[in-house]
């Protein structure tokens, strides 16, 4: 039977300690307050803390050798600000399935090398500015299954590295990020509704990516994006799906010239109902898919010079009512068709 230590506080500051055996806190149940500032850990063991049911602070300060530290599952209330000061070398940091409310400024501001973020299940309501500032390599930050219902405008500044950012099964209403601005990422794939809850993301630019494939739906939620840089995004994507842009209400001006594009799928534009402008030029574009400007009724002005374009067909400019002009300059058009 497992005896419960009725200790509250254990203080092994500066003990130079290189391993914890996985069940040594084993019966101390009462523990409140455990502080390992200082000591050579170079990792702990999941389930180490399992037992610490009722720890509500953890100092873990200075342990300059530890990669990976995991103290999900153990009833958190609170990290307190700098707990986690001098972990300058840990990749992941495990805090889930917790208690947590808040995020304390200054919590990770020493953690230049975290990769890895993880603060699922817990009862987090709102971010706020600076919450995640030190974090300048953190790759993925993983927030689903919290309350959240408010974002404040900068409290992504400064994860320039950030590839993944999850947040899923939360309650927000608001987010105040105006500008969105993602440089010199390693993003693979942009998926499935990326940017949902950016209701009011005015502007969205990524530049330098390494972009391969954008999920039909990645873009769905940004009603009101009215600057959309989509140059880099879609530099490597050479054909442009059906349907990709049609939450993007808002945007007058779309500028996909130079990109390589060699199709643009019937319906690509469907929902941009407010463009006044669309550059197609500069690309290798040998034809013209019918409905492809379909829903584009206010655009004004459609740029297609310097292209691959054989022949016009019957119904190309379908829905184009508002058009006031038309580039075809440079182009290899030999045959463009009556219709009857």
């Amino acid at each position: 039977m497992e005896q419960t230590v009725p200790l509250k506080t254990l203080n092994l500051k500066n003990c130079s300690l290189i391993f914890i055996e996985v069940h040594s806190f084993v019966g101390l149940t009462c523990l409140s307050e455990l502080n390992l500032e200082n000591n050579m850990l170079e990792s702990i063991i999941p389930g180490t803390f399992d037992p610490l049911v009722n720890v509500t602070k953890i100092n873990l300060k200075d342990l300059f050798s530890l990669t990976n530290l995991d103290l999900s599952d153990i009833g958190l209330v609170e990290v307190m600000p700098r707990a986690l000061y001098g972990l300058k070398t840990s990749k992941e940091l495990h805090l889930n399935l917790n208690n947590l409310k808040h995020i304390n400024n200054d919590t990770f501001v020493d953690m230049q090398s975290l990769e890895l973020l993880d603060l699922n299940d817990n009862n987090l309501i709102k971010l706020d500015d600076k919450n995640f500032e030190g974090l300048i390599n953190l790759k993925e930050l993983r927030l689903n299954s919290n309350s959240i219902n408010s974002i404040s405008i900068k409290a992504f500044e400064g994860l320039n590295s950030l590839e993944i950012l999850r947040i899923e099964d939360d309650e927000i209403q608001n987010i105040a990020l105006g500008v969105l601005l993602i440089t010199d990422s390693h993003i693979p794939i942009i998926r499935n509704a990326s940017f949902l809850g950016l209701f009011n993301l005015l502007t969205l630019e990524i530049k330098n990516s390494t972009i391969e494939n954008i999920e039909i739906n990645a873009l769905i939620g940004l009603f009101n994006l009215n600057n959309f840089q989509a140059k880099d995004i879609f530099r490597k994507i050479k054909v442009i799906p059906g349907f990709i842009f049609k939450d993007l209400f808002s945007l007058t001006n779309l500028d996909l010239s130079d990109i390589g594009l060699v199709e643009v799928m019937p319906r690509a534009f469907y929902g941009l109902k407010t463009s006044k402008e669309l550059h197609l030029n500069l690309n290798n574009l040998k034809h013209i898919n019918n409905d492809t400007f379909v829903d584009m009724q206010s655009l004004e002005l459609l740029d297609l010079s310097d292209n691959n374009l054989i022949k016009l067909d019957d119904k190309n400019f379908e829905g184009l009512i508002n058009l006031k002009e038309l580039r075809l300059n440079s182009n290899s058009i030999n045959s463009i068709s009556i219709k009857d």
